[in-house]
């Protein structure tokens, strides 16, 4: 299941303001890790790209660090 986010809802779902949301996600983007859409009124909506091999992965070692 994909989830998609806004930025102020990814912001609430991990703690951190909109602003701390914007300065992390910029790197992930420029990576493919994370991809977004302007939407309505220029909002961004975000979700993993699962088809990039960097986010593979990073879903991996999170399963992985998980079993320790």
């Amino acid at each position: 299941m994909q989830r998609v986010f806004n930025q102020a809802t990814l912001a609430n779902f991990l703690g951190q303001s909109p602003s701390t949301v914007a300065r992390i996600v910029e790197p992930l983007i420029k990576e493919k890790i994370l991809l977004y859409e302007r939407f309505d009124r220029g909002m961004k909506i975000f979700t993993l790209n699962e088809a990039e091999e960097k986010t593979k992965a990073l879903i991996e070692f999170h399963r992985k660090l998980k079993e320790l």
